[in-house]
């Protein structure tokens, strides 16, 4: 990998980990936040299984639209919903509102769906040879996250005392924004520029033997993490 190749997968990496820690955090508490301001205790765990309905729903349409707009300027449009998501779900712990509070975490489910295509766009980044690579530098950010989203939950809970528990989306609100940075400085081939002859139709792709395993595994195990 040159230079500017080696500087792409790590603002990528960067970009990884700061998403990262904001979903962790989010699935961490939202359920125990859920079960403070929700009407009826059976619906505790709606914000978290917003957030995740969020991403069902906007992952492919992100995808379009980075096709037209480029995926640096996605990637910021994800970040910018994850600080969105932040500030609505710290206003909606303070104002006590259930609603704006899955609100918020709808649009840290936005943030997910871009920020799931980091790792495809490693492989864009770099040459055929270092692919692998550049994607397992990608996911290794999100590892390194994982330890730290718990943290963040645990730690920054009371940073607000008059707003329990809305300390975490404050630094939610305040990664994304440094991750806005991080991925606007991406300077690498569009989508649009890459040679596609070789893509296939999504209709080819579903139909394809090894598509309907890992496709259900994922739908099935997803919809746990709001419900465990």
């Amino acid at each position: 990998m040159n230079r500017l190749q080696k500087l792409n997968v790590l603002l990528l990496a960067g970009g990884q980990s700061l998403f990262t820690v904001a979903t962790i955090t989010t699935m961490a508490i939202s359920s125990i936040i859920g079960q403070q301001l929700a009407p009826s205790p059976g619906l505790a765990t709606m914000p978290a299984a917003m957030m995740m309905l969020s991403t069902l729903l906007t992952t492919l349409p992100a995808s379009l639209l980075m096709k037209r707009i480029g995926r640096r300027r996605g990637f910021v449009i994800g970040t910018l919903n994850g600080a969105t998501g932040g500030l609505v779900c710290f206003t909606g712990i303070a104002a006590g509102s259930f609603a704006l509070f899955c609100l918020g975490t709808f649009f840290i489910g936005l943030y997910q769906s871009f920020a799931m295509y980091y790792r495809f766009a490693a492989t864009d980044a770099t040459e055929p040879a270092f692919r692998s690579r550049a994607v397992s530098y990608v996911m290794a950010g999100g590892v390194i996250a994982a330890i730290i989203g718990p943290l963040n939950a645990r730690l920054a809970l009371d940073w607000v005392p008059s707003v329990p528990y809305g300390g975490p989306f404050l630094v939610i609100l305040a990664l994304s924004l440094v991750a806005a940075m991080l991925v606007n400085r991406l300077n690498m081939a569009e989508p649009g520029d890459l040679n596609t002859e070789a893509s296939r139709p999504l209709a080819d792709i579903a139909r394809h033997p090894g598509f309907s395993p890992p496709c259900s595994a994922a739908a099935s195990a997803s919809p746990s993490w709001c419900f465990s």
